[in-house]
């Protein structure tokens, strides 16, 4: 089987590409791709503008303590815990991208892992 073209990229180009790669993760937080005026954003601080803007609601604290908070019905949590999500799977997958092994050697390599132990 030939390696699928990888789908993580820090350029994106085109929908397709920015469907993949509109979150990333920098310094262990989530940051949403050139959404703030052409700059990263982090999740934290965008969905605190988003409850203020939307809720009325001022959110402080760190990104754990704001994660805490994020256990409500509102959309801006929905987005909020997709975008991390999101962002924790493409990290993964680049990963695993790097190693430019094809899905069978991928499997092949698991297997002969788990034989050996």
């Amino acid at each position: 089987m030939e390696k699928p073209k990888n789908l993580v990229t820090d350029n994106p180009q085109g929908n397709y590409q920015w469907l993949h790669n509109m979150t990333l993760i920098k310094d262990h937080e989530v940051y949403l791709r050139e959404l703030n005026d052409g700059a990263d954003i982090s999740i934290v601080d965008y969905c605190k503008r988003e409850c203020k803007e939307k809720c009325g609601i001022e959110q402080e604290g760190t990104a754990e303590d704001f994660a805490e908070n994020m256990d409500c019905d509102c959309p801006v949590a929905l987005v909020y815990h997709m975008a991390v999500g999101h962002a924790e799977l493409r990290s993964r997958l680049g990963k695993y991208e790097d190693t430019g092994l094809s899905p069978d050697e991928a499997r092949k390599l698991k297997a002969e892992r788990t034989e050996v132990k």
